[in-house]
């Protein structure tokens, strides 16, 4: 197939797929975070202490970390399309079943439901786009997903400022219509969802005979050649890549949830702003992260290419013989194929959310 052809067929994946998977991205976010502008007014009502906030705050991350692995494995008997489907429905249900908590115990109970269905719908996004997305635009499609982080933030918080300091109306505290107006949009976009994901591409109505074949046929190519054993649990574990890729996560993310779930506060305590003034001065380290995940992936790439090329280059004018150049070349591709299906095995196993070659894994020249 020529190239036109498939751009074309790329062009379709990302407005069907890609564009859908992100807007839901925003509200998964957007519904795991918006706790922290809700504490503005919602700790004094429920008579939450710090810590206990901070409690309520934590128990999502314990039932995600739990219902990771069993969520991977039921995804594969239900298929991406009805897992995606049940898993949105019932962190929109959870979500917007907030407006109406009573006792700090309901709080605990909806936040650890949230976790468990949130941690159903990593695994089950990485598992659709390896249906989907051919591996050379699976990278950049769940990079493109990942932008939805910052976004949500950007307009979350003062979306949230703005509800939280309107006038309530039927005397119901503004932070409950918060989280009920924020959590409607997900139950309503999980039978969205439903509608227009579909489990592979020859169940797709918006492609041609033609292109769905070709992408079928892509898509088993890449899984005949993939290396054999060479990503089992064990590999992945003790890969210095890949603990070194965890380790920077995990520094990235303890610092960035102290940010989302306490600057709200920090902000109310230490200034006389309300809430919506608030909820603009969360937004602006956010602001600076999505503009930075920008530019340092289009760095990424253009020197990781000019590296390449430079490297065949340099090797041609000293008069490398042909034959020696493609053996060596070949060579070379096998070793990224290797490492690639580690890192590719690696998300798959370890439900990384998120672009991988941002953390240092991917291997150069995919």
């Amino acid at each position: 197939m020529n190239a036109d052809r498939e751009g074309t067929i790329s062009r379709k994946i990302i407005t069907r797929l890609v564009v859908p998977i992100m807007v839901l991205q925003v509200l998964n976010s957007l519904d795991r975070v918006n706790i922290s502008f809700a504490a503005l007014q919602m700790n004094a009502d429920l008579g939450l202490s710090a810590e206990r906030y901070g409690h309520a705050v934590s128990i999502f991350f314990v039932s995600y970390l739990l219902f990771q692995f069993p969520s991977s494995r039921a995804l594969k008997v239900l298929g991406a399309r009805w897992w995606i489907f049940g898993v949105v429905l019932l962190w929109g249900v959870a979500a917007t079943s907030m407006a109406f908590v009573q006792e700090v115990w309901h709080l605990y109970v909806l936040r650890f439901v949230l976790g468990i269905a949130e941690a159903g719908y990593a695994p089950g996004i990485v598992f659709l786009c390896s249906c989907w997305v051919p591996r050379k635009y699976r990278a950049q499609a769940i990079a493109t997903t990942m932008l939805a982080v910052p976004i949500s933030v950007v307009f979350g918080g003062p979306l949230s400022g703005w509800l939280l300091s309107m006038q309530a109306p039927f005397d119901v505290a503004a932070w409950r219509w918060m989280f009920f107006i924020e959590g409607i949009p997900t139950v309503v976009l999980a039978f969205v969802a439903l509608r227009i994901f579909r489990q592979e591409p020859l169940e797709a109505d918006w492609l041609t005979a033609d292109e769905k074949g070709w992408l079928r046929r892509d898509l088993q190519q890449e899984e005949a050649v993939r290396t054999d054993g060479i990503a089992s649990f064990t590999a992945v574990l003790t890969d210095a890549r890949i603990l070194c890729s965890a380790a920077v996560w995990f520094c990235l993310i303890f610092g960035a949830y102290g940010i989302i779930f306490w600057m709200p506060l920090v902000l109310q305590e230490m200034t006389t702003l309300g809430e919506f003034n608030i909820g603009l001065l969360s937004a602006l380290p956010w602001l600076g992260v999505g503009v930075g995940m920008v530019l340092v992936s289009r760095h990424s790439d253009r020197t990781q290419e000019a590296e390449f090329t430079g490297a065949l280059e340099h090797r041609q004018r000293e008069g490398v013989d042909d034959s020696e150049q493609g053996d060596d070349h070949r060579q070379q591709q096998h070793q990224l194929d290797e490492g690639q299906d580690l890192v590719d095995h690696a998300v798959d196993l370890l439900l990384v959310t998120g672009p991988v070659e941002h953390f240092g894994v991917r291997v150069v020249g995919q």
